[in-house]
């Protein structure tokens, strides 16, 4: 089995956050051994659960509320004819700043 597509795609910049990540291989694989890890720059889990597999494609859940920043979506499966596949693609999440500017007035002490 070879993966084909990746969504969110190799090294894709998302300027909103993916709720998770899909892998696309070539033929089926074993749903007993999919693991899929995504991780930030810093070695932490963004992923939920166990991934879902159906048939050639598997679907791992990500934690919500992701920070802007680099992650790396690893994964190791195993083809219908039994060999193991292990690969890593990842994504650039960038968010628009959330800062808002002050809404509290500032104290004017020259009145």
């Amino acid at each position: 089995a070879e993966l084909g597509r990746s969504p969110p795609g190799v090294a894709a910049r998302l300027s909103a956050a993916p709720t998770d990540v899909v892998l696309e291989f070539s033929e089926p694989v074993s749903a007993s051994f999919a693991t899929v890890l995504v991780t930030t720059a810093g070695g932490v889990a963004v992923t939920r659960g166990r991934p879902a597999v159906a048939g050639a494609r598997i679907t791992q859940a990500l934690s919500s509320g992701l920070d802007a920043g680099a992650y790396r979506v690893a994964f190791r499966v195993v083809s219908a004819d039994g060999h193991p596949v292990t690969g890593e693609s990842g994504f650039t999440l960038l968010l628009a700043s959330s800062a808002s500017p002050s809404t509290s007035a500032a104290s004017d002490s020259t009145r």
